[in-house]
């Protein structure tokens, strides 16, 4: 008796528990996959090709079940691996490709209004570089008063924006009445007498001042010695300090 090659199409089974028809493969006459939907449905299991068009496609993941999205450079087998607590662990790299190490450290800028503590230990190697304002500004003068009249002791002309006054301080040997004016307005005034002759104008917020703008301390003595009593009148003293960013 000759035997048929199988071919595809339908196969009828013999009668039984798994009685009825079951679809055969063209290439090798087995039968073709079947699988379990999450209905508990049996479905074709078959590799095709389509092509879907204005399509919502929806694809339900749960990594609980052994579902996963692989996400990789497309120049090599690298992966994206994501550790047992969810975290990932990324690797920066700087222009040249080189990666950011002890020797390569990453290049970081602080912007903020506010202070910040770090907290350093050189035992563990910790390093701080601490420099000074770009340019320092300290200004003093010395002048004689020999009336009572306000009489210029010290003009401070900022040469460049971002100028800015930090502190300044007035000595004077008789009682005076010192003002501070910023383009030709008093910002501060104080007397000064025999029992106080130190007078200080601190600034905890460093007053910022504009190129060109004119700061100027006055002093009027409230009675000048009479000639000879002091020579050369009253003596007053004022310095300026501050610092250009």
């Amino acid at each position: 008796m000759g035997t048929k090659n199988r071919s595809s199409g339908t196969q009828q089974n013999p009668r039984g528990a798994a009685q009825g028809v079951t679809l055969v493969a063209h290439e090798s006459g087995l039968p073709i996959d079947s699988k379990v939907d999450s209905n508990g449905v049996r479905r074709l299991a078959v590799d095709s090709t389509a092509t879907i068009e204005n399509a919502n496609i929806t694809v339900d993941l749960d990594s609980e079940s052994g579902d996963s999205v692989a996400i990789g450079n497309t120049g090599n087998s690298d992966k994206l691996y994501i550790h047992s607590d969810g975290s990932v662990t990324i690797r920066l790299k700087d222009a040249s490709g080189a990666p950011f190490s002890v020797s390569n450290p990453l290049p970081v800028q602080i912007i903020t209004s506010g202070g910040i503590d770090v907290n350093t230990k050189a035992t563990e190697g910790d390093s701080v570089a601490v420099s000074g304002h770009p340019s320092q500004i300290f200004v003093e003068d010395e002048v004689d008063v020999t009336t009572n009249s306000y009489e210029n002791i010290l003009t401070f002309t900022a040469a460049s924006d971002g100028t800015n006054i930090s502190f300044v301080e007035v000595t004077g040997t008789v009682n005076a009445v010192v003002r501070m004016t910023l383009n030709g307005t008093t910002i501060r005034k104080m007397h000064c007498t025999g029992t106080q002759p130190n007078l200080q104008f601190p600034f905890p917020e460093p007053r910022t001042i504009g190129s060109g703008d004119i700061l100027r301390v006055d002093v009027k003595a409230d009675k000048v010695p009479p000639t000879g009593a002091m020579p050369g009148g009253a003596n007053f003293f004022a310095s300026l300090q501050g610092f250009i960013e």
